[in-house]
């Protein structure tokens, strides 16, 4: 809505309330004591109920703007995000029309594993975007079967391992010593978990240090990804979960991202009839542990 809109609408409101006080003086000049004591309590009524439409009416701008706000943080980053890439594959496609590549067998193999990197990249945040749209239509269905939580986790720790060993950290997993059944769809829940370690890495200003847990307690099932992070403001741990809310990091191009994995990691929770929680301090780090009743 325009600030003309807005301007008017607040304008509107105060003529009205001018008005009905003006009626109100006036009954209290003309009318008896039983009138003007009527006139008193209807003119606050009507006051009352105009002030509230205006809060309510200056309420919502508020929200719809904030949302066109995040809106537009989502498409400048999910441009970036693309743009990227694209640029990558791009400069790679050149460099291999050069007929003379052929006779540097390892540099051709090089630039062909860019572009076959950066189009998992792009595949990535397609599927991002794919899963926003099914989570709205309420097309994304849980395909749940028996899985092994263990499993899942030993073979995220096997594909993050190598890219946290190049910074010099370690990725250590914790798991119960008690078998668990566990009926889920793995292919989100390994989702989720991917995407919780990704962030964990991402978010981390030094030597990545990953603790990963998988306890029982309180007849509860808890998985949590623990870092030495970056951690985040008490103010933003509530708004973390959101569509398209990411934590101000300064640049908001500095630490890659949507603003969808959190609120994905929460749907795919609550599908499970589970929840995510998170736990987290500036310069100390996070935890985000999700919690499953063990018979979910």
């Amino acid at each position: 809505m325009k600030v003309a809109n807005i301007r008017i609408i607040i304008m509107s409101a105060l003529f009205v309330c001018i008005g009905l006080m003006s009626i109100q003086i006036y009954w209290s000049m003309h009318m008896g004591m039983v009138g003007r004591t009527i006139g008193w309590m209807m003119m606050s009524v009507a006051m009352m109920t105009v002030l509230g439409g205006l809060m309510l009416v200056l309420f919502k701008l508020l929200r719809q703007k904030m949302l066109h706000e995040v809106q537009k943080d989502f498409v400048s980053n999910i441009t970036h995000e693309f743009k990227t890439p694209l640029s990558v594959i791009h400069l790679s496609a050149e460099v291999l029309k050069d007929p003379k590549i052929i006779t540097t067998p390892q540099r051709l193999l090089n630039y062909a594993g860019i572009i076959a990197q950066e189009s998992k990249h792009l595949s990535s945040h397609v599927e991002k975007v794919f899963q926003l749209s099914e989570i709205e239509s309420g097309g994304l269905k849980m395909k749940p079967d028996t899985m092994d939580w263990g499993e899942l986790l030993q073979e995220n720790v096997k594909i993050f391992e190598k890219i946290i060993q190049e910074q010099s950290g370690e990725i250590k997993l914790h798991l119960s010593d008690s078998q668990i059944d566990f009926y889920g769809d793995y292919f989100h829940l390994n989702n989720v978990i991917s995407n919780l370690i990704d962030n964990a890495i991402k978010y981390c200003d030094n030597t990545p240090v990953i603790h990963i847990f998988l306890k029982i307690r309180r007849k509860n099932l808890h998985i949590s990804v623990k870092d030495n992070g970056i951690g985040i403001g008490k103010q933003h741990q509530k708004l973390l979960f959101r569509k398209f809310y990411r934590v101000p990091t300064g640049n908001v191009h500095d630490v890659k991202g949507v603003g969808l994995g959190l609120n994905y990691a929460k749907f795919i929770a609550k599908a499970h009839g589970g929840e995510i929680r998170c736990s987290s301090n500036l310069g100390k780090g996070s935890t985000f542990t999700l919690v499953f009743p063990i018979k979910n």
